[in-house]
């Protein structure tokens, strides 16, 4: 998987972002129709989170320590809508179309294998991952931790080390 590829096609569409992600709802609407009653929280916050992932996914697709995690949970959001890997084929198709498109005359046989790469190696399979799980949806999880945590409760401890990451850092 050529990642530099990716983070290259990536930065070739900056400005045209939120266009593509647009565009890319448009077209797997046209050609899925049925997918459109999955969206029924704001398709702009939809498309916001698609943004982000999308750039997350190219820029740091090497770093499978936080890349496999970040996949797995975003299947396990997406595991009450009942998806499959057919489901993730067709979302990966209708991208690389799009990003093939607004790419233009740049676009080489090697950016369509460096994006079929990592949806194959990294989005795909740790997704399915987290489709497969039977843990509770991440808002359920979160309004557990926060029925446990506010802001008078203190969580007590000593910071060792915080490892700087990309967008996620961890802290020891």
């Amino acid at each position: 998987m050529n990642s530099e590829l990716l983070g290259q096609t990536w930065d070739q569409l900056a400005g045209k972002h939120h266009e593509v992600i647009q565009s890319f709802y448009d077209r797997l609407f046209q050609y899925h129709p049925h997918y459109q009653v999955l969206f029924s929280e704001s398709l702009d916050r939809q498309r916001e989170k698609m943004l982000d992932t999308i750039a997350f996914i190219a820029r740091i697709s090497d770093e499978t320590e936080v890349t496999h995690p970040k996949m797995v949970k975003l299947g396990e959001r997406h595991n009450q809508f009942q998806l499959t890997v057919e489901d993730l084929e067709r979302f990966k198709t209708v991208f690389i179309e799009i990003l093939s498109e607004y790419c233009g005359k740049n676009w080489t046989q090697d950016h369509y294998q460096a994006w079929m790469d990592v949806f194959d190696q990294r989005v795909i399979p740790k997704m399915s991952e987290g489709l497969k799980s039977k843990k509770p949806p991440l808002e359920q999880e979160l309004k557990t931790i926060s029925d446990r945590i506010s802001i008078r409760n203190q969580l007590f401890g000593t910071v060792t080390q915080i490892k700087p990451r990309v967008y996620e850092g961890e802290v020891i």
